[in-house]
């Protein structure tokens, strides 16, 4: 996989991967991660900050490699021109707002299978979208295409096989600390699982997401707090962030009240 920012992006990105298969081209935080300066951008209410990027997906025989350099040219060939300006902000018109208005307001639609979120979001998009993407459980890929392989052993090796869900949830569970804050790990997991239950329908999927809601509700201090380290000396918003968002993605799935109050939860 080759990300491709545009470069009439109004800052040029920065590039890291991890290797649980993160990958990004970043035009944000290189200050914050001691790799620059700041890349601060304002955007008034009612105006919009566009951002574009490429993606190519390629494979290659072991003893050939693939033209980057050329795809690029090709991604840079596709945009539209003119090139946009640095920063492209505008304010969405009257009928943009009221077709995603319509739209937000409408309840999901089923997918195949029959398995499909139980939540539509509450706040009303002010742009339409231009494209809806197929559901996940409408979704196949074949399974002896690079893509279907990789996808495979990420969920059935790594996500079901390779990461413990009950070690990841002891420091919450022992109160002992761990060498990273394992909340970031256990909220990421739940946006895993989730998106591969609506694909693939696999119970143990959601089974483990729904031990680990049970896990962190109990786990939760009374006055709200759920970290695994000193309070506000360390990681703990960026853990408590992909906590948060674990219980909502929970939530925007299953429709499971405990998970909404696990993320509202305030003494």
């Amino acid at each position: 996989m080759a990300l491709m920012p545009d470069p009439a992006n109004f800052h040029p990105s920065w590039f890291h991967n991890r290797d649980y298969g993160l990958m990004a081209a970043n035009p944000f935080g290189r200050n914050a991660m001691k790799q620059g300066e700041l890349s601060r951008v304002e955007v008034k209410k009612g105006e919009r900050l566009r951002l574009r990027f490429g993606i190519l997906l390629h494979s290659a025989a072991p003893e050939k490699e693939v033209d980057l350099a050329a795809a690029y040219r090709d991604f840079l060939g596709q945009l539209p021109k003119p090139a946009l300006a640095t920063a492209d902000i505008w304010a969405p018109s009257a009928t943009s707002r009221a077709a995603s208005s319509k739209a937000a307001g409408a309840a999901a639609e089923p997918q195949s299978g029959g398995r499909t979120w139980a939540k539509a979001p509450v706040v009303a998009n002010q742009i339409a979208d231009v494209c809806h993407p197929f559901g996940y459980a409408g979704q196949r890929l074949d399974p002896a295409s690079y893509l279907g392989r990789r996808v495979d052993i990420n969920f059935n090796t790594g996500l079901l096989r390779t990461i413990d869900v009950d070690d990841s949830m002891k420091p919450y569970v022992t109160g002992e600390i761990p060498k990273m804050p394992s909340g970031e790990y256990l909220g990421k997991f739940m946006q895993g699982y989730s998106r591969m239950y609506l694909y693939s329908g696999n119970a143990d999927a959601m089974s483990r997401m729904k031990k680990i809601v049970r896990t962190m509700r109990k786990a939760r201090a009374a006055d709200g707090w759920l970290g695994t380290a000193g309070r506000f000396v360390s990681w703990d918003v960026w853990e408590h962030t992909y906590v948060l968002l674990g219980f909502l993605e929970h939530y925007l799935l299953t429709g499971d009240p405990d998970a909404l109050e696990g993320a509202n939860r305030r003494r």
